[in-house]
C-alpha cells in the first residue's frame, strides 16, 4: 500500500518522523517536498538518510509563496495525476491553492485524501472560519495535531470518525531518549547558567509577545535582582529587543541566537527555572518539558498552538493573557517553585502522547483504516 505525502520543507524538527513513516513496514510512504525554506526554518540534509531512506525522498517541489505563506506548490499536481498511490496527504492549510485543485483530482481518480495541520483556532473571523470549515470538509480524515481543534469542528457538525489525533513531536521525545533525558554530561565551555534564569526559545516576532516578557523582567527585577532572560532564536522582533533593552539599560538579557545542537538545547533547558512564551507556544513547550522544565505562558487555548494543551497545572504557569502583572506574578511562581522534585513526572508526562513512535502508530492506524 503505497501513500504520498506532501510537505513544504524537509523541516529539521521533523527528523524522527520522516525516519519513521520512511521505514514504516505497514505502508510504503513517498515524502515530497521543496528544498527551499519558510522564514529560515532550518531544513534537513539527506545526508542524514541512509542510501534506502533517500530513495523514498523526492524534493522536487517548489513552493511559490506570499508574505511567508505558501499558496502554490509546483509538481504536486502532476504528480496526483499520475501517481498509483492509494492515498494522499496534504499540508491542511487552506492558502496553499494547488492542495484545492490536488484534492478534487483526488476525488475524481477516486483516491484517499487526509490532511495533516492544525484544523481550526477558535478565534477565525467569520470568513476565514468559512474557508476553513469549507477546505477541511474535503479530505476523507484530517489527521490533527491537538483535542482542541478536533472537539471545535465535531462542534461544528464533522464526523469525529473522520478525524484522527495524532499530537506532534520533536527529536527530545524520541523514545530512546526517554530515560537519558534528565542525564546530563558536560562536553562544551557554553553560556554560563545561574540559579534564576528563565529561558525563551523560538522565532523572535511581534505574536510571541516578547516586549511583555521585557516589561514584566524590568518589573521582576526589583524584587528578584538577579533574574536573567536568555532568548535563543533569530527573527524580524530581535532588533527592536535588542534596542529596547540597550534603552533601559539591562544587562540582565542575554540573546544566543538560534541553536540546533541538541546537547546545547538540554543544558539549557535543564539550567533554566521556566521556558516563558507570553504570546502564543507550540512545539518549544513540549521541548521544554521534555527534559523537565517547567513552561509559563498565557492560559487562553483559542491563541495557542495546538501542544500548548499539553500544559496543566502541574508543569505550567498559566496567566492572564497580555496582563503584564500577571505574567510577572506567574514568573515569580515559577521562579519559587521546587521543580527538581516534578522533572521526572513532567517527563513522563509528556512522553505519553509526543513522541514519534506514537505519531507514527496514529497515523499508520487511520490510515490503515480507511485505505
Amino acid at each position: 500500500m503505497k501513500v504520498d505525502f506532501f510537505t513544504n520543507i524537509f523541516s529539521h524538527y521533523r527528523l524522527p518522523i520522516w525516519r519513521l513513516l520512511i521505514n514504516s513496514k505497514n505502508i510504503d510512504f513517498n515524502i515530497f517536498y521543496s528544498q527551499t525554506t519558510i522564514e529560515k526554518i532550518k531544513s534537513i540534509d539527506e545526508s542524514a538518510f541512509n542510501n534506502y531512506e533517500v530513495k523514498k525522498l523526492f524534493p522536487v517541489l517548489k513552493n511559490y509563496t506570499f508574505l511567508n505563506k505558501v499558496f502554490w506548490q509546483k509538481g504536486v499536481i502532476r504528480r496526483v495525476l499520475t501517481s498509483k498511490s492509494s492515498g494522499f496527504i496534504f499540508l491542511g492549510e487552506m492558502t496553499i491553492i494547488s492542495t484545492w485543485i490536488s484534492v478534487i483530482i483526488c476525488k475524481i481518480r477516486k483516491k484517499k485524501v487526509f490532511f495533516w495541520g492544525h484544523g481550526i483556532y477558535g478565534n477565525e473571523n467569520i470568513l476565514k472560519l468559512f474557508f476553513r470549515i469549507l477546505f477541511l470538509k474535503l479530505p476523507d480524515v484530517n489527521l490533527l495535531y491537538g483535542n482542541w481543534s478536533k472537539n471545535l469542528l465535531v462542534k461544528k457538525g464533522f464526523d469525529e470518525n473522520k478525524i484522527q489525533v495524532i499530537y506532534n513531536s520533536i527529536p527530545s521525545t524520541s523514545s530512546k531518549n526517554k530515560k537519558t533525558n534528565l542525564i546530563y554530561k558536560k562536553k562544551h565551555d557554553w553560556f554560563q547558567f545561574q540559579n534564576n534564569d528563565i529561558l525563551f526559545v523560538g522565532r523572535l516576532n511581534k505574536k510571541k509577545g516578547l516586549d511583555l516578557l521585557i516589561e514584566a523582567h524590568l518589573r521582576l527585577l526589583k524584587e528578584i535582582n538577579d533574574l536573567r532572560i536568555i532568548f535563543i532564536g533569530e527573527g524580524p522582533f530581535k532588533k527592536e529587543l535588542i534596542k529596547t533593552n540597550l534603552s533601559n539599560l539591562n544587562k540582565n538579557i542575554f540573546f544566543l541566537d538560534s541553536i540546533y545542537d541538541e546537547e546545547y538545547l538540554k543544558y539549557c533547558f535543564m539550567n533554566s527555572k521556566l521556558l516563558v512564551s507570553p504570546g502564543n507556544v507550540g512545539l518549544a513547550c513540549i521541548h521544554s518539558l521534555s527534559y523537565g522544565t517547567p513552561v509559563c505562558t498565557h492560559g487562553e487555548m483559542k491563541f495557542q498552538m495546538p501542544e500548548a494543551e499539553a500544559l496543566n497545572s502541574y508543569n505550567s504557569f498559566l496567566f492572564k493573557r497580555n496582563d503584564i502583572e500577571s505574567l510577572k506574578q506567574n514568573i515569580k511562581n515559577g521562579i519559587n517553585a521546587k521543580n527538581n522534585q516534578k522533572r521526572i513526572k513532567i517527563v513522563e508526562d509528556v512522553f505519553k502522547n509526543y513522541t514519534p513512535e506514537n505519531q507514527l502508530r496514529l497515523i499508520e492506524n487511520k490510515l490503515l483504516e480507511i485505505l
